[in-house]
Protein backbone atom coordinates (compact mmCIF):
# COMPACT_ATOMS: atom_id res chain seq x y z
CA UNK A 1 0.00 0.00 0.00
CA UNK A 2 2.67 2.39 0.24
CA UNK A 3 4.42 1.54 -2.55
CA UNK A 4 1.28 1.97 -4.46
CA UNK A 5 1.07 5.98 -2.74
CA UNK A 6 4.67 6.65 -3.25
CA UNK A 7 3.92 5.72 -6.80
CA UNK A 8 0.81 7.71 -7.33
CA UNK A 9 2.75 10.61 -5.56
CA UNK A 10 5.72 10.76 -8.03
CA UNK A 11 3.44 10.30 -10.99
CA UNK A 12 0.96 13.23 -9.55
CA UNK A 13 4.39 15.55 -8.80
CA UNK A 14 5.68 14.89 -12.17
CA UNK A 15 2.46 15.44 -14.24
CA UNK A 16 2.46 19.03 -12.20
CA UNK A 17 6.37 20.31 -12.64
CA UNK A 18 5.64 18.76 -16.56
CA UNK A 19 2.65 20.81 -17.04
CA UNK A 20 4.15 24.49 -15.81
CA UNK A 21 5.48 25.56 -18.79
CA UNK A 22 2.23 24.77 -20.96
CA UNK A 23 0.21 27.57 -21.92
CA UNK A 24 -3.23 28.34 -19.75
CA UNK A 25 -5.29 26.75 -22.63
CA UNK A 26 -3.50 23.99 -22.79
CA UNK A 27 -3.69 23.47 -19.33
CA UNK A 28 -6.99 23.59 -19.19
CA UNK A 29 -7.99 21.24 -21.93
CA UNK A 30 -5.93 18.87 -20.39
CA UNK A 31 -7.25 19.10 -17.06
CA UNK A 32 -11.16 18.72 -17.73
CA UNK A 33 -13.50 16.50 -20.29
CA UNK A 34 -15.35 19.96 -21.57
CA UNK A 35 -16.53 23.46 -21.23
CA UNK A 36 -19.32 22.53 -18.96
CA UNK A 37 -16.79 21.22 -16.60
CA UNK A 38 -14.24 23.53 -16.74
CA UNK A 39 -16.89 25.97 -15.95
CA UNK A 40 -18.32 24.31 -12.83
CA UNK A 41 -14.55 23.48 -11.53
CA UNK A 42 -14.08 27.67 -11.96
CA UNK A 43 -17.03 28.31 -10.36
CA UNK A 44 -17.50 25.99 -7.72
CA UNK A 45 -13.81 25.71 -6.50
CA UNK A 46 -12.41 29.34 -7.67
CA UNK A 47 -15.41 31.73 -6.20
CA UNK A 48 -14.29 31.44 -2.59
CA UNK A 49 -16.93 34.23 -1.43
CA UNK A 50 -19.75 32.49 -3.05
CA UNK A 51 -21.03 35.81 -5.10
CA UNK A 52 -21.43 34.24 -8.45
CA UNK A 53 -18.12 36.10 -9.60
CA UNK A 54 -14.87 35.47 -9.74
CA UNK A 55 -12.21 38.36 -9.31
CA UNK A 56 -8.88 38.68 -10.14
CA UNK A 57 -7.91 37.18 -6.72
CA UNK A 58 -9.81 34.49 -7.10
CA UNK A 59 -8.69 33.61 -10.58
CA UNK A 60 -5.73 33.99 -9.59
CA UNK A 61 -6.04 31.82 -6.04
CA UNK A 62 -7.52 29.06 -8.49
CA UNK A 63 -4.38 29.04 -11.05
CA UNK A 64 -2.40 28.53 -7.78
CA UNK A 65 -3.93 25.98 -6.14
CA UNK A 66 -5.72 23.81 -9.13
CA UNK A 67 -3.73 24.43 -12.27
CA UNK A 68 -0.47 24.81 -9.44
CA UNK A 69 1.05 28.17 -11.24
CA UNK A 70 3.94 29.75 -9.08
CA UNK A 71 2.17 33.27 -7.88
CA UNK A 72 3.77 35.34 -10.91
CA UNK A 73 2.37 33.20 -13.32
CA UNK A 74 -0.93 32.73 -11.63
CA UNK A 75 -1.21 36.63 -11.41
CA UNK A 76 -0.29 37.40 -15.20
CA UNK A 77 -2.47 34.26 -16.40
CA UNK A 78 -5.70 35.84 -13.74
CA UNK A 79 -5.11 39.48 -15.01
CA UNK A 80 -4.98 37.96 -19.07
CA UNK A 81 -7.78 35.79 -18.56
CA UNK A 82 -9.83 38.52 -16.61
CA UNK A 83 -9.12 41.37 -19.32
CA UNK A 84 -10.02 39.00 -22.04
CA UNK A 85 -13.05 38.04 -20.55
CA UNK A 86 -14.88 41.53 -18.62
CA UNK A 87 -16.54 42.58 -20.76
CA UNK A 88 -18.91 44.62 -18.36
CA UNK A 89 -15.42 45.93 -16.81
CA UNK A 90 -16.56 45.82 -13.58
CA UNK A 91 -13.27 43.74 -12.74
CA UNK A 92 -14.73 40.53 -12.06
CA UNK A 93 -16.51 37.41 -14.22
CA UNK A 94 -20.11 36.30 -13.96
CA UNK A 95 -21.11 33.08 -15.67
CA UNK A 96 -22.34 34.88 -18.53
CA UNK A 97 -18.59 36.16 -19.03
CA UNK A 98 -16.50 33.23 -17.92
CA UNK A 99 -17.88 30.87 -20.58
CA UNK A 100 -16.76 32.66 -23.72
CA UNK A 101 -13.91 33.48 -22.11
CA UNK A 102 -13.05 29.78 -21.16
CA UNK A 103 -13.85 28.80 -25.12
CA UNK A 104 -11.30 31.13 -25.99
CA UNK A 105 -8.88 29.71 -24.17
CA UNK A 106 -10.01 26.38 -25.39
CA UNK A 107 -9.67 27.39 -29.05
CA UNK A 108 -6.11 27.98 -28.65
CA UNK A 109 -5.86 31.58 -27.62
Amino acid sequence: MKLFAICVAVVWLTWFSAESHLPLHQILSRRSQDLATEHAMMMEFGDSDHNGRLSGEEIQNFFMYFINFDFDTAYSAANRFLKDGDIDGDGSLDERELVPTLQKYNNGR
